[in-house]
């Protein structure tokens, strides 16, 4: 039995085939099939969750499917931390040389997570890095150093190298991007921030045009915001 948790956080069970996928690049997901509980099968979609050796994934592909006498449910799902940071947006920006920690401060602080970096990582250059949700950029900052890391539950672990178990472990290079949607939970949001024009072009301190829309069903699944605009 495989518990799932809805939109409004309650748990549900079911009789489930699943299995860890390695995916194209990695990445820590699962694969599978529900067969009981009609509560799953006929609501399973946006913002629901699911329990997999205590730790929890996101779904990103649902999909039906008649068999005649009944109707079974494949999906694939996401580790939360991907999804979760997916949906979260830094609005700030780290301009010249900086640490590894003031990188990963900006990606992490606020998200939900923490990280431990266990590998020495010399200070480095970037201009404009921010103003992105915070998966793209932690994606980003894997690529400019090489390191590669793992995720346990909400703690991150920043490694020179992860070794051989990719059933547990998360190599650099990974995309989000590739894994399948039909019902369309993963690419949902509530949330979304706009800048335009600075109040003073010759000061930018004095700072600029914001809007932004929350979404009424953020009441529902919470507030899961887009890159900025």
């Amino acid at each position: 039995m495989i518990n799932f948790i809805d939109e409004k956080g309650v748990k549900h069970s079911a009789i489930v085939e699943c299995k860890k996928t390695k995916g194209v690049n990695g990445e820590k997901s699962l694969s599978g099939t529900i067969y009981t509980n009609d509560e799953i099968l006929e609501g399973i979609g946006r913002g629901w969750r699911l329990e997999f050796e205590n730790e929890k994934y996101c779904l990103t592909y649902v999909y039906p499917i008649d068999e005649g006498n009944r109707i079974v449910v494949e999906f694939d799902a996401v580790h939360e931390f991907f999804f979760d940071l997916n949906k979260k947006v830094v609005y700030s920006e780290l301009n010249g040389s900086n640490t590894a920690k003031a990188y990963l401060d900006l990606i992490f602080n606020g998200s939900g997570y923490s990280y431990v970096i266990e590998v020495n990582i010399p200070a480095f250059e970037k201009e404009g890095f921010g103003m992105r949700n915070r998966l793209d950029l932690f994606k980003e900052f894997i690529s400019d150093t090489g390191v590669e890391f793992s995720v346990s539950g909400k703690v991150v672990r920043i490694l020179e190298k992860v070794g051989s178990n990719l059933s547990t472990i998360v190599k650099k290079g990974f995309n989000l991007n590739e894994l399948r949607i039909e019902k369309d939970p993963g690419s949902f949001i509530t949330y979304k921030k706009g800048f335009g024009a600075w109040h003073d072009d010759d000061d930018h301190s004095k700072g600029r045009l914001e809007v932004e829309y929350l979404s009424p069903l953020a009441s529902i699944y919470g507030k899961l915001e887009g890159d900025p605009i």
